[in-house]
């Protein structure tokens, strides 16, 4: 199966990657057209793909404001979760309603997907991930013999979508993204999983590290939020000074005389023990 990326980079806009997923005959899906220009219409026709269907992962404007003009050009159904097919002729769902550039309403009729559902119109057959929180009707593709998700605005490359927009709920965050690292131990092995969920933690704690700047120095903080923020620095500052003068310190090898930190040795020594013995020594 191979992938076709179309990247936007446009700053006056809103648009959402598109992606074109193609088999050995030339067959496609599109998925998340979400720019109303006919560039991908024209990248069909030139590379003589035949069009089987329009995915959408969700029913946002900046992913479906291509649908129209792909399908009238291609009569080709129009698949989207069922808990977002009124995000396709309802702005406000769509949060298309307070845009600059006007409502978008979609007029082709979608066919709703759950969880058990498979579209079994390319070579490979496509998985339904019911994937909600960044809408209700939040969607995955997942190809299992190809190893390939499309997550939508579930997922992304440095972290997850907001769930304050209309018809999100971050209650639904934690069971969604541990249905999706199920399936990363699934595609991948266990052990992987491990390691690529342990890395990315490491590498969240670097960019933080890296990115993180103090209130007052930061440009993405106004001089209101600035003041809520700092509203108790002078109280805690008097505190801190009392600490301070009270405040007594010990040498390193000082903290091996006390049995809190024997304790905490040997619970970690119990844990981790174990973790890397699954990790690395159990048979796969």
């Amino acid at each position: 199966m191979k992938v076709i990326p179309f990247v936007y980079d446009a700053y006056d806009d809103l648009i959402s990657n598109i992606y074109l997923l193609i088999d050995s005959k030339n067959q496609c899906v599109v998925i998340d057209p979400g720019c109303a220009y006919e560039g991908i219409v024209n990248y069909v026709k030139k590379n003589n793909l035949i069009p089987k269907a329009i995915l959408l992962t969700h029913g946002h404007f900046d992913h479906m404001r291509g649908i129209d003009i792909f399908a009238k050009e291609f009569p080709v159904p129009l698949f989207v979760g069922f808990f977002d097919l009124d995000n396709l002729e309802d702005p406000s769902l769509n949060c298309s309603e307070n845009f600059e550039n006007g409502d978008v309403i979609i007029a082709t009729p979608g066919i709703g997907l759950s969880e058990k559902d498979t579209i079994d119109l390319l070579e490979e057959k496509i998985f339904i991930l019911e994937t909600p929180f960044h809408t209700k009707g939040s969607i995955c593709f997942y190809l299992k013999d190809s190893k390939i998700l499309f997550s939508g605005d579930t997922l992304f490359k440095r972290g997850i979508g907001r769930t304050d927009l209309k018809g999100g709920n971050p209650r639904d965050v934690y069971p969604t993204l541990k249905k999706l690292f199920a399936l990363l131990a699934r595609a991948w092995g266990w052990e992987m999983s491990f390691i690529i969920i342990g890395a990315l933690g490491y590498i969240w704690m670097g960019l933080w590290v890296f990115l993180y700047d103090k209130p007052h120095k930061s440009k993405y903080v106004n001089q209101v939020e600035l003041n809520y923020i700092e509203q108790d620095s002078d109280l805690a500052e008097v505190q801190n000074k009392q600490e301070v003068k009270e405040e007594k310190t010990i040498g390193f090898m000082k903290c091996f005389t006390f049995r809190q930190t024997w304790s905490f040795i040997v619970g970690k020594f119990m844990t981790d023990g174990v973790w890397w013995f699954f990790l690395f020594w159990a048979p796969a």
